[in-house]
């Protein structure tokens, strides 16, 4: 038996920190790390081996080491542990998303329409194209490293999606020798060539996830691999499609809305995975990640992850680390006391949904045709419209009464 086959009871400490003063992380204890997962009864535990700042947790060879811990290696500090605990281990690796790398080598930077790259068009990170090959590379050797080193039950690799249309040398160069056309920079949904790019874009996500999936089987092929999946309802921009669940043992995503869509991201979870059980993630911070010193209360918390382990799936509950490095004690008792009433019925689990009714959800379809017309420019892969997802949500809301 796999090991996500008999875990429902997940956690994630987000480690979203820079190293710019040197008390950041400072105090990051790993057994007290532990201590915390423990008292929490956590079964799998998600940890950092990078993050979105780019910077690592383990004595790397091909990055930039966070300065605030002091050459140790917390990675694999935290996984012994974890494992003297029995408590399966899921890697956390952030892909596309890299300050350090974003900084070092330009080359390698998505761009806009405009020729601008993220940091500069206002984001807080710096981001990399999928497409270029010293990127690519960089990733491949850190995976390398990740998998060689260190014994895991699983990994799971943030943010693989495009952030934004990239028209960078690399995306110009590939699209002109596989189709012998320029990148097209209005949108028109009736048009081919712009709907060509389109699936082009969908064609270049999912192969850059096969390769970097590929590069952890080649390695470890017992371990398992999760990408973001939270994206699947999301706009086009994002480049997502039914094809990135086929490079996943299992689907997950971080979701942060209300009941009912829980409720309609589960069951699509349901019905893509291809094991079960899948994974619903959400903050324990109140109402997102970006609220981190404002809790949700045990009963909210208590009834998001009844709702998941109702469709069979599993519950990630993330935490975030002060920047110091510690952890407060009161939330872990808090998520202990909900996973203790969860773990009761755990062995009643793996049934099958009974499905009598399907609401029709294309991924072709996560667009808006008023925006025919537009410069790439005017649109965000975080804010359009969706009329196909909005009837999906509203058709869910009227089969409720």
């Amino acid at each position: 038996m796999k090991w996500y086959e008999k875990s429902y009871r997940r956690n994630l400490i987000d480690m979203h920190i820079e190293d710019w003063d040197e008390r950041f992380l400072s105090q990051l204890d790993s057994k007290n790390y532990v201590e915390m997962l423990k008292l929490a009864g956590v079964k799998s535990a998600m940890v950092y081996a990078n993050s979105h700042v780019g910077y690592c947790y383990w004595p790397t060879k091909t990055g930039h080491v966070h300065r605030g811990i002091r050459g140790r290696d917390v990675l694999g500090e935290i996984i012994n542990l974890c494992h003297k605990e029995g408590i399966d281990v899921i890697i956390y690796y952030s892909l596309i998303f890299n300050n350090w790398a974003y900084e070092q080598y330009p080359e390698w930077r998505m761009v806009r329409v405009d020729g601008k790259p993220s940091r500069v068009w206002g984001g807080r990170y710096g981001v990399c194209c999928p497409n270029s090959s010293g990127y690519r590379k960089f990733v491949l050797n850190q995976i390398e490293e990740l998998c060689q080193n260190y014994d895991f039950e699983g990994i799971f690799f943030d943010m693989t999606f495009w952030p934004t249309v990239c028209y960078c040398p690399n995306c110009k160069r590939r699209y002109r020798e596989e189709v012998g056309e320029d990148l097209p920079t209005v949108i028109n949904w009736n048009d081919l060539s712009w709907i060509r790019f389109q699936r082009k874009r969908e064609e270049w996500l999912a192969e850059f996830a096969s390769v970097v999936t590929s590069a952890v089987k080649k390695y470890k092929p017992e371990v398992s691999v999760e990408h973001q999946y939270s994206t699947a309802p999301a706009s086009w921009v994002l480049g997502v499609t039914s094809s990135l669940s086929k490079q996943c043992d299992y689907v997950g995503g971080d979701f942060y809305g209300g009941i009912l869509q829980q409720s309609f991201i589960c069951k699509l979870y349901y019905n893509l995975t291809p094991n079960m059980p899948f994974e619903f993630m959400t903050s324990i911070c109140y109402p997102g990640l970006g609220e981190h010193t404002t809790v949700k209360s045990k009963e909210l918390i208590e009834a998001q992850a009844f709702l998941t382990m109702a469709h069979n799936g599993a519950f990630l509950i993330i935490d975030a680390i002060d920047p110091v490095g510690t952890l407060e004690e009161r939330r872990y008792r808090m998520i202990g006391n909900v996973y203790r009433e969860l773990g009761k019925y755990e062995k009643y689990l793996g049934g099958e949904l009974c499905q009598d009714v399907a609401i029709y959800f294309s991924f072709n379809s996560k667009f808006d045709f008023a925006e025919n017309g537009k410069k790439v420019s005017e649109v965000s892969g975080f804010s359009e419209r969706m009329p196909h997802l909005d009837a999906a949500l509203g058709a869910t809301e009227s089969l409720r009464t």
